[in-house]
């Protein structure tokens, strides 16, 4: 009856260490990157490889959809003297 009680602690002793280890914070995953040929302005030969992840290419889809609806609502507005 005496040895039970030794292995049962003996037991714990081993495996709260190993349980321990197991729980390392994950590492966050890496967002895919998308990458496109991009020709740069003023230029017909010069083009770069922009790379970025979906969210940020559709922050810039955004962007630039919210300028070209700006510049369309001065140009169709009556300019005020």
């Amino acid at each position: 009856m005496r040895l039970l009680p030794a292995l049962l602690s003996a037991s714990v002793l081993f495996v709260v260490p190993a349980l321990a280890q197991d729980t390392k914070p994950a590492k966050p995953a890496k967002e895919k990157k998308i990458c496109q040929i991009e020709t740069r302005t003023g230029s017909r030969l010069d083009r770069g490889r922009v790379c970025r992840t979906a969210a940020e290419w559709d922050a810039i889809r955004r962007d630039t959809a919210d300028k070209a609806r700006e510049m369309q609502d001065r140009v169709q507005s009556p300019v005020a003297n």
